[in-house]
């Protein structure tokens, strides 16, 4: 590994926070607004033009797409990468589980190609949004229904392992860490003064990524949803899991990673409670700690992805510190075992 020179941050200071200072409201003004915009106007065009008569409106955005509503009704998504979509692994996944979660709402896909442009239809779920500081303020028998029916569905998505998903129509996505270049991250992050920082998450995140890939590490393999998130996730009136959405990140991996997107400082309760529920009900051991450590392993890559967007206009600061907040936390976690 090459060791990057050393800076002198004593004559280098005022160059480096000018050039903070430009190059943010450079992103911030140009490419932030100019560059997304073009984008979701371009498919909005495209929808309008596809349904003429009908109403749209632009919702917002994850990771990987861009969403519309039509008529009050569908959900319309379009992926940011319209080359390297996921779009048919996710309908034929949804097709294969469909049945097996007869208990909980999830997405019916249809899936379109035309004039070059992606696209899925579904109808729109009903339910209720939360966010993980209301689980707090549900009463006890609220907290129950809302665990009982998540660890219904964990467990539902889990029981297709590595052996049942031969049959799926399009490729599925296996759990790996890519590499990354650490001189890449380095040198993204010296213009926000984090290089320091980034060095000992890449060297973490390298620790992680070695012992995952040792022979004598082979952990069962499932189905996870992959984003199991508060902003996938609608309630019922009684704070039960009623609908669940954004399978676009569908893969198989081990069950911990699984719980990584509930790892973080405002779930801590939550967490452990579901952690408990999953394990009474299947007699599988957790690692807490192996949860924490794909925390890191998950987010190290998305730190050096959003710098990737913030250059050309897709993500602000915003999603960088609530990555380095979760990362920070599980690295907390780790340190105090």
């Amino acid at each position: 590994m090459q060791v990057k020179k050393n800076i002198d941050k004593n004559t280098t200071f005022g160059c480096l926070c000018g050039g903070v200072f430009f190059c943010f409201f450079v992103d911030k003004i140009i490419c932030r607004f100019i560059i997304p915009d073009n984008m979701i106007n371009k498919y909005q065009e495209f929808f309008k033009e596809k349904f003429p008569n009908a109403t749209l409106d632009y919702i917002g955005s994850g990771v990987r797409n861009y969403a519309f509503e039509l008529n009050k009704k569908q959900i319309l998504r379009v992926p940011k990468n319209l080359i390297n979509n996921r779009f048919a692994t996710e309908v034929a996944v949804l097709e294969y589980i469909q049945d097996a979660l007869y208990n909980i709402n999830i997405p019916k896909l249809s899936f379109y190609h035309e004039d070059d442009i992606p696209y899925t239809m579904h109808d729109k779920l009903c339910g209720n949004k939360w966010n993980y500081n209301q689980f707090a303020a549900f009463s006890k028998p609220e907290q129950q229904n809302f665990i009982s029916s998540l660890v219904t569905f964990t467990c539902a998505m889990h029981e297709f392992t590595d052996d049942c998903v031969h049959g799926l129509s399009a490729p599925l996505n296996y759990s790996y860490w890519p590499k990354i270049s650490y001189d890449y991250m380095v040198n993204h992050f010296d213009c926000y003064l984090l290089s320091d920082e980034i060095k000992r998450l890449h060297s973490d995140y390298c620790n992680f990524s070695t012992r995952h890939k040792t022979e004598d590490y082979f952990p069962l393999r499932v189905l996870l949803h992959g984003d199991l998130s508060c902003d996938n996730i609608l309630l019922s009136s009684d704070k039960s899991v009623h609908a669940v959405y954004g399978f676009s990140n569908t893969k198989l991996g081990e069950i911990e990673l699984e719980f990584v997107p509930l790892f973080r400082p405002e779930t801590k309760g939550l967490l452990s409670k579901v952690l408990r529920e999953y394990e009474m009900r299947t007699m599988i051991e957790l690692d807490t700690e192996r949860i924490a450590q794909l925390t890191i392993a998950e987010c190290v890559p998305q730190l050096s992805r959003q710098i990737f967007y913030i250059e050309h206009g897709f993500r602000d600061f915003t999603r960088v510190k609530e990555l380095l907040r979760r990362i920070r936390y599980a690295q907390s976690f780790i340190n105090n075992r």
